[in-house]
């Protein structure tokens, strides 16, 4: 396997763990539209410069806004001080819209849990990324 083709692999394995165990995002209905709101909430980090549109993309219902950023908050992508509504995004989230951007969610079809479902050694990119 090409030095390429196995960072891609390795990206997407990350990315599959990211969105199956740390958002636990189950695959069935339409995991496309998960994909594509968590990566859209991100890339308007810090909310509180974008408190609108981050409304619009959640909806108007108060619960599903206030779920939605804590799940972002508890997954280490964002972090917040005192509302959840001012989150901004943490350097895990940064490496992960990253990723977002370069591949699609259809991209993690082949894709595994990394390092054989352990946990990151200390030399992993995405694991020194998410620190």
């Amino acid at each position: 396997m090409s030095d390429l083709a196995e960072k891609v692999e390795e990206d997407l394995s990350h990315l599959y763990q990211l969105f199956c165990a740390d958002l636990d995002m189950c695959a069935c209905g339409n995991p496309e539209d998960g994909y594509a709101l968590v990566r859209d909430l991100l890339a308007l980090a810090p909310f509180y410069d974008h408190p609108a549109e981050v409304r619009d993309l959640i909806g108007g219902h108060d619960g599903a806004y206030h779920l939605v950023l804590s799940l972002l908050d508890h997954a280490g992508l964002t972090e917040h001080g005192s509302s959840i509504g001012g989150s901004w995004i943490t350097k895990k989230g940064t490496h992960y819209l990253d990723l977002m951007r370069r591949y699609e969610y259809e991209d993690m079809d082949q894709a595994g849990y990394p390092h054989d479902g352990k946990g990151c050694p200390d030399d992993c990119p995405h694991a020194v990324a998410s620190r």
